[in-house]
């Protein structure tokens, strides 16, 4: 592995890529992936899906708010009767299915192919729930 590098130079420590799944409660993790060599942080992820328990709710960031990983986390969570919640890109296309009695949305997102750009690969059908989130004397 190579190692990191700081301000000053070559740092002491190898630079590691590792990715977790924890539970909200306490923080204990439930499961860990270590990188291999180039192996992205949203690729670490999609590997620790399959560890997901029975039951549970799938809370993810902004970096895994695509339609790609949407998609398998709904193929993972669906078979364990779990759920997932993601905070999604900016970007991201959605077309409008149905708008809900509480404020969200039924959408359709598209799936992309791999390297093929534009082409859609599938739909898939979300619930889209929008929030503004913002503090006093803040930008929301």
């Amino acid at each position: 592995m190579r190692k990191a590098r700081s301000r000053r130079g070559r740092a002491a420590l190898a630079k590691l890529p590792t990715s977790v799944l924890l539970g909200i409660g306490l923080h204990n993790p439930i499961a860990a992936a270590a990188g291999r060599h180039g192996e992205s942080e949203w690729a670490m992820g999609l590997r620790l899906l399959v560890q997901l328990p029975t039951g549970a709710l799938l809370l993810a960031a902004r970096l895994c708010g695509c339609a790609a990983f949407a998609e398998q986390a709904l193929a993972t969570c669906s078979p364990v009767h779990s759920h997932f919640v993601l905070r999604a890109r900016c970007d991201l296309i959605a077309q409008l299915v149905k708008r809900l009695p509480d404020g969200g949305r039924l959408v359709h997102v598209p799936v992309r192919e791999k390297g093929a750009g534009r082409r859609i690969r599938r739909w898939i059908e979300l619930r889209e729930i929008r929030v503004r989130v913002g503090r006093n004397g803040h930008r929301p």
